[in-house]
């Protein structure tokens, strides 16, 4: 498997490469692996694997710290055999538990992963980010793919290119970025925001 780079497809920020149309961008996948370096999860959660590009980056960044283990889920076969072929190629099984079903049927329990990266259907990730949140530790991080300020809503048009279909942002995660959550937000191609749940370890004004 040969993964080639190439600029990104218009309507793009041409100062952006990526490997494939559907995965990371190569500057997010660059970052998600000095990311993973820094905080040291034992625990990731990735929704979309894809071909692997991002969960690659992760698990290189857990294989070079010594420990931690990644859950990728994906729904399509091509993708998922695509990404464990990816996955033996660069020897990182070992960091990888790679699931293939319905983002939707996965069951987490509290507190159990330190770092959770949405990249599935964007129609699926605010339903993903409420379903998920109480598996996030206090003090991980929670990061969206495809979700940046410049991306308006449903319908509406950014750089020529109907926009991808969020939709509404649903009760519940505006609380819980109103009252458990800092965030940043990223304007890469096609955005990044990243969020991190409140902890009692954190400074107080």
């Amino acid at each position: 498997m040969k993964l080639n780079m190439t600029t990104m497809p218009e309507p793009s920020d041409a100062r952006y490469t990526c490997y494939n149309t559907g995965g990371v961008e190569v500057e997010v996948g660059e970052f998600l692996y000095g990311f993973v370096r820094m905080i040291k999860p034992d625990a990731i959660l990735e929704t979309g694997t894809h071909q692997g590009i991002s969960a690659a980056s992760m698990a290189l960044a857990l294989r070079d710290n010594g420990f931690g283990k990644i859950t990728t889920v994906e729904y399509e076969p091509i993708h998922f055999n695509a990404a464990n072929d990816l996955f033996s190629i660069l020897g990182i099984r070992d960091q990888v538990n790679s699931v293939l079903k319905d983002v939707l049927t996965l069951e987490v329990v509290d507190n159990q992963y330190d770092f959770i990266f949405l990249d599935t259907e964007p129609q699926l990730r605010f339903n993903e980010f409420c379903r998920f949140w109480h598996g996030l530790k206090p003090g991980g991080f929670l990061a969206i793919h495809d979700l940046a300020p410049h991306m308006g809503q449903t319908g509406e048009t950014v750089n020529g290119m109907l926009n991808w279909p969020f939709g509404t942002m649903p009760e519940p995660m505006k609380e819980v970025l109103k009252k458990e959550a800092q965030s940043l937000h990223f304007k890469t191609p096609r955005g990044l925001f990243i969020c991190q749940k409140w902890s009692d370890e954190f400074y107080k004004l």
